[in-house]
């Protein structure tokens, strides 16, 4: 069975602190252990998430990550959190574009759109 994961999970995956070992310091040069922090300071009007679906490996080359990731129609970004929470943004699915191929070279791109006519 493939894992799952989503679309919420992810996003929180990406965010957040992380450990970044033999960071290089950019003044005076020296490696040392840093932590790198990605967040969201206010919410776009659109928002454009592209999943990396591919991990390299030590050969050099890509595998494809085919885990499959669960998404709802509506996703509620919240920025900050707690007290600090600034504001809450609802986005609304309006297309999917999915790459149908077993490795970086080949395969194709197809889109999913919502019609907005139909809502």
């Amino acid at each position: 069975d493939r894992q799952k994961n989503s679309l919420v999970d992810c996003i929180k995956n990406y965010f957040g602190d992380s450990e970044v070992e033999d960071w290089q310091c950019q003044e005076c040069q020296e490696k040392r252990e840093a932590t790198r922090t990605v967040e969201l300071i206010r919410a776009p009007p659109v928002l454009i998430i592209q999943l990396v679906r591919y991990i390299h490996v030590p050969d050099g080359s890509a595998v494809k990550n085919s885990a499959k990731v669960e998404y709802q129609m509506e996703l509620e970004i919240s920025i900050g959190d707690g007290e600090n929470r600034i504001e809450n943004h609802v986005y609304h699915l309006r297309g999917i574009a999915c790459h149908l191929g077993r490795d970086l070279r080949s395969g194709h791109y197809i889109a999913f759109c919502k019609n907005s006519m139909d809502n």
